[in-house]
């Protein structure tokens, strides 16, 4: 009977060793069918390596597995291996971005816009300017995305309206220390730009400098065309410049863009820029440059385009707005009410300052770039009467702000203006909202004479004697000459 008993429990114990090594191999190929088909989706299953780590409960309990099986079988080798290579791959295509992809990330969708509220100010003596509100995306400039430029337009209607051939015009002055080379130049200075022209070279000039310059989008306009921000330096500190504001003032665009090339020129092949060592200078500066802040208006004026509203008698070359027929340098918050109060009503108005402070996309756009960047000054680029106006009756008097005007106007052949005076010729300005919003100095820098302007009957023929009509071989140095005379004050 002993024997019976024995025997049942040895043929008991064999059964139960032959069904435990089944399971254990279905659970082997198991584990290891799972392995494989997590790999081939890993970017959706497996941690980054960052997060592989994140939980103190996972790595403690790894921990734990591990004193457990001091000895692991070749079969946990394998699937540790599987799952350290999935994990270096997922690690690699997050970090390696082909540059053809990043050129073709954007447009980027943003989030829905916020409305901030803007709080009554009182002006010292003078009547509240700020009881609207408007609207900021908040992220277009936190988030520098690069603007949805189009580098497979066609240009072929740019050169058709545009003026007669360079060639016809006066060459670029003998006595200067920088001959004009069109066949290496990007920037044509007696082509009159359009937003699709300043978009093209942006992007040649980010190309041949891509060390000193950068590029990103700031906004859209009425019209939804990418407002450009152009970086030139590597400096902590930093200054903005803004061309273009009115649409028939084009030639600023024209003049900004062609310092930005000479001076990334200068700075690649270490040559000093005039008197200035251009290289101390962009080292220690950044500059951020709005060249075309109302696009929708430049191609108003130059590539045939109309504006969102009806206008009677509209004239392309002399249209100042933008495209829904609001003076951009009248609609900042500034004392607005005044400029309302006492103009016109009407949309396309010459003055028209638009249905309520900060309306337009545009201005929005440069306010946002303004409220989240520490700028040392600001420059707003204008023609005509080669002066420069520095502050306004009504605004806090700014330490250094005539000094500042002073330098540039000596250096860049310019006149320094009285402080102005009529409210309803700054109210609404940028320069003037800028001055009352930061405490710092800021600049309208009316370029060309009368006398050069008296020469043409249209704005647009400036571009063909450009050198002449901007005084270049002293304007040049206007934008050096601010970081100059701010940083020799530190």
């Amino acid at each position: 009977m002993k024997n019976i008993k024995n025997i049942f429990f040895f043929v008991i114990l064999i059964s139960l060793l032959i069904l435990s090594g089944c399971g254990s191999e279905n659970e082997t190929s198991f584990q290891q069918s799972s392995i494989h088909e997590k790999s081939e989706t890993s970017s959706e299953i497996l941690p980054s390596s960052n997060e592989k780590n994140s939980n103190p409960t996972v790595s403690k309990r790894k921990n734990n597995n591990t004193e457990e099986k001091s000895e692991p079988s070749e079969t946990d080798n394998s699937i540790s291996e599987i799952i350290e290579e999935s994990a270096v791959s997922i690690e690699e295509s997050q970090i390696t971005v082909p540059e053809s992809s990043k050129e073709s990330s954007f447009p980027i969708e943003e989030p829905e816009p916020t409305v901030l509220e803007i709080s009554t100010v009182e002006s010292p003596g003078t009547v509240s300017y700020a009881e609207s509100s408007y609207t900021v995306e908040e992220t277009s400039v936190i988030h520098q995305t690069e603007p949805s430029f189009d580098d497979t337009e066609s240009y072929s209607s740019i050169n058709e309206i545009t003026s007669p051939e360079p060639q016809q015009y006066a060459s670029y002055p003998e006595n200067s220390e920088q001959p004009f080379l069109p066949d290496k130049n990007i920037v044509n200075v007696f082509q009159c730009y359009t937003s699709s022209a300043v978009y093209r070279d942006i992007y040649k000039l980010c190309d041949k400098y891509p060390d000193i310059i950068s590029r990103f989008n700031i906004g859209q306009s009425a019209a939804n065309k990418p407002i450009p921000c152009i970086m030139l330096g590597k400096g902590e500190k930093t200054g903005c410049i803004v061309a273009g504001i009115h649409s028939r003032e084009h030639i600023t665009i024209s003049f900004t863009m062609k310092c930005i090339e000479e001076y990334a020129e200068a700075y690649t092949n270490e040559v000093d820029y005039g008197k200035y060592d251009i290289r101390k200078l962009l080292d220690e500066y950044t500059l951020y440059f709005i060249p075309m802040c109302n696009p929708d208006g430049t191609d108003i004026s130059n590539a045939g385009n109309k504006p969102l509203i009806e206008i009677e008698n509209f004239e392309p070359d002399s249209y100042k707005l933008n495209a829904n027929g609001v003076n951009l340098n009248r609609n900042f918050p500034y004392l607005w009410e005044q400029q309302y109060s006492n103009s016109t009503f009407k949309p396309g108005d010459e003055k028209y300052p638009g249905k309520c402070a900060a309306s337009e996309n545009e201005t929005q756009a440069i306010m946002n770039l303004c409220t989240h960047s520490n700028f040392e000054w600001l420059l707003d680029m204008h023609i005509v009467g080669n002066g420069i106006y520095w502050r306004d009756k009504l605004n806090r008097p700014i330490e250094g702000d005539y000094d500042f005007a002073s330098a540039i106007a000596e250096s860049g052949g310019y006149k320094v203006f009285d402080i102005s005076s009529n409210l309803l010729g700054y109210s609404g300005g940028l320069e003037n909202w800028f001055r009352y919003a930061y405490g710092k100095p800021a600049l309208c820098i009316e370029m060309v004479p009368y006398y050069q302007s008296d020469r043409s009957s249209t704005y647009r023929a400036l571009n063909s004697y450009f050198y002449e009509a901007v005084n270049w071989e002293q304007s040049k140095y206007t934008y050096l000459e601010a970081i100059a005379c701010t940083m020799s004050n530190d």
